[in-house]
């Protein structure tokens, strides 16, 4: 009787452990998105400041946005491993990384091109800024996904379900 009793103990402890360790892994998980969602913001607000055509705002955002991937990037580098794992932390650096060099290589030129008063906005113009855009589409888009197999290992590794989030009302993109 006391084996039967000290194994089920042993067995509900275990499974108790194990609901803990995936609630540490989903605020492991969830302190990583916040980060990823302070850069998605800017980055809708980019592209609400894009179709504005007001330099000034256009270039506040520009800057807004390059700081906060600067910040992203440090706090990411600065959080441990969760038990002993970096592989989520690592690509989600690399994912913002990855969009911060989107910014850097496609958008500046993007505010550029789209703070010509019109008598300067020729075709060529129109199709460089097209092309840009469009290249910051697919960077980010390749990003995105590597970034959300990392994510998904990582939940199946510690056993919670990811749920696709309502974007925050923040997130939209305001001219």
């Amino acid at each position: 009787m006391k084996t039967k009793f000290l194994l089920l103990f042993c067995f509900a402890f275990a499974l108790s452990s194990c609901r803990d360790k995936a609630k540490e892994a989903v605020t492991y998980n969830d302190k990583i998105i916040a980060q990823e969602q302070l850069v998605v913001i800017k980055m809708n607000a980019l592209d609400g400041a894009l179709k504005s055509y007001k330099p000034a705002y256009m270039n506040q955002t520009l800057q807004e946005l390059q700081l906060q991937t600067e910040s992203s990037i440090e706090k990411l580098k600065s959080m441990s491993d969760f038990e002993g794992d970096v592989a989520f932390r690592d690509a989600a650096i690399l994912y913002i990384d990855d969009l911060k060099n989107g910014v850097n290589e496609e958008m500046v030129r993007a505010v550029s091109l789209s703070s010509l008063p019109d008598s300067s906005f020729s075709p060529e113009a129109e199709f460089e800024l097209h092309d840009l855009c469009m290249k910051n589409i697919q960077r980010s888009e390749r990003a995105q996904a590597k970034f959300k197999l990392a994510q998904k290992v990582f939940a199946d590794k510690f056993k919670f379900t990811l749920k696709e989030p309502e974007a925050p009302e923040n997130a939209k993109a305001k001219p």
